[in-house]
């Protein structure tokens, strides 16, 4: 069982997967994360970093759909992605599923100079492709980072592991998806 404020977390991730705002998370709002993200790389459509990027959305919607539309009308409410998150972080087989290769694909899609750390810089480029706004992503950035410069790939992954089963309303992880709302 989540508490109450993983639940809290979970709908301010529901909040920026939605990116049309529409209260439901769509095929479409994939589609606007790959065209974000491929403007932030400048990755063309007909490159091998723009076909990678659309295969990994198209499955990660695929997969998402399938797990969590419990109604099957093509789209995934508030209430069942958190029924579906509640579930996939029950098990050590699930958590990893759902969040195990979360800070892998940040750092693969967002390393821009593929030196092996995010800097702010990069977190900044994070933000705007997945729309996140509201705040000054830099100052997100040294706020979560303890104002250290960079972050590696094992720390983005403990902030991330965090975010989603940590309790503790302290944690620098809560916010590395933007500040909770």
């Amino acid at each position: 069982m989540i508490s109450a404020f993983q639940k809290k977390k979970l709908n301010h991730l529901f909040s920026v997967y939605d990116v049309d705002n529409d209260g439901r998370i769509t095929q479409t709002d994939f589609d606007m994360l790959l065209e974000s993200l491929a403007k932030i790389t400048n990755a063309a459509k007909d490159s091998e970093t723009y076909k990678a990027l659309a295969e990994y959305f198209q499955v990660n919607w695929e997969t998402l759909k399938q797990l969590a539309d419990e109604n099957n009308d093509g789209t995934v409410s508030a209430e069942e992605w958190v029924i579906y998150a509640e579930r996939m972080l029950a098990t050590d087989e699930g958590f990893q599923a759902m969040v195990g290769s979360v800070a892998d694909t940040i750092f693969d899609m967002f390393d821009l100079n593929k030196d092996g750390k995010l800097s702010a810089s990069e977190y900044t480029h994070f933000c705007e492709a997945y729309h996140l706004s509201g705040f000054d992503a830099p100052t997100q950035f040294a706020k979560f980072m303890n104002n250290e410069p960079e972050i590696t790939k094992e720390a983005m992954a403990k902030l991330i592991n965090d975010f989603f089963l940590s309790d503790d309303t302290n944690s620098p992880g809560n916010e590395v998806f933007g500040p909770l709302a």
